[in-house]
Parts: C-alpha cells; sequence; structure tokens
C-alpha cells in the first residue's frame, strides 16, 4: 500500500516538472481583456454610443411613466365618480401599466443585445490583432487574464501593445 501511495506521488512530481519545463520553453503571452475594451479608442467610443442610447431610452421610460402617474392620480380622483367614468379611468390606467412594462421590458432587450453586438465586435478585433501579433512573434499560445490567473510577468503581458494597434487601425 505504501508503495502505491509512493509511486503515484513520485508520478505526479514528474508529471508536474515536466509541465513546468515545457512552459519554459513555450512562448506565451497574455492580454487582459476588459482592460483593452475600457482603455482602447473603440471601447470607449463604443461606451458612449452605448450610454447615449440608453439615456435617450431612459428619457422615453421617464415620459411614459409620468403618463402613467397622471392616470393614476385621474383614477383617484374618479373614486367618486359615477361607476362607468371610474372604470373607464382604471381600464386606461391598467392599459397603460402595462404599456409601460412592455416598454420597460423592450428597452432592456434592445439595449442588451446592443452591448453583446458591440463587445462581439470589439472581441472580434482585439482577437484579430491578437492572432495577428501571436503568428508574426511566434507565440505558442495567447491566453486572457481571467480571475483564475494568478500571476503574469509583465514582459508576457502584451496588453498595452493591443491598445496602441487597436487605436491606430482607427
Amino acid at each position: 500500500m505504501k508503495r502505491i501511495a509512493l509511486l503515484t506521488v513520485m508520478t505526479a512530481f514528474l508529471f508536474s516538472a515536466a509541465g513546468v519545463y515545457a512552459a519554459q520553453d513555450s512562448n506565451i503571452a497574455f492580454i487582459n481583456l476588459p482592460k483593452i475594451i475600457m482603455e482602447s479608442k473603440a471601447g470607449k467610443e463604443a461606451k458612449d454610443s452605448f450610454s447615449k442610447d440608453m439615456e435617450a431610452k431612459r428619457l422615453t421610460l421617464m415620459v411614459k411613466e409620468k403618463e402613467t402617474k397622471v392616470l393614476e392620480e385621474e383614477v383617484k380622483a374618479a373614486a367618486k365618480a359615477k361607476p362607468d367614468v371610474r372604470k373607464a379611468k382604471e381600464e386606461a390606467f391598467a392599459s397603460e401599466v402595462k404599456e409601460l412594462g412592455r416598454l420597460r421590458q423592450d428597452m432592456e432587450a434592445e439595449l442588451k443585445k446592443m452591448d453583446q453586438e458591440l463587445a462581439s465586435k470589439l472581441v472580434k478585433d482585439i482577437f484579430e490583432i491578437a492572432r495577428k501579433i501571436g503568428e508574426e512573434r511566434g507565440y505558442t499560445a495567447i491566453l486572457q487574464v481571467s480571475p483564475q490567473t494568478v500571476y503574469v510577468n509583465k514582459s508576457a503581458d502584451i496588453t498595452d501593445e493591443i491598445i496602441k494597434i487597436y487605436d491606430t487601425r482607427r
């Protein structure tokens, strides 16, 4: 039993040592995708465009909310009115509330789609630049820095280079 445990430990050690040796021989670079998106001209332009669209939609929604609020006040004021007048006001208010809900959902879906399309285009462009750099410099791999990344040597980080290239392409 001790032999099996010892053999398992030795095998694991040999494989991990081989992995370290292989990593030393490979030429790997890293990019910080969120940084590129936030700091590049294209990323800033996309963010500004998205913010303008979001603000316009927010203003449209605010106007609709005010209209709904006015109808709500009319319903409250019609509490002492004739039943048929009160019922008409309540139905108009209920219809307006439904329409407001649909408008909100449509706007959220539209903004989400726009955000995905903008991000997709940015990522496609960034990956194209990274791929070209990888081919020109003979990198074995170019990886994204992620929360699971413990350490990246500054010399292996090509994020700033990609930002410069991306900005000059515009």
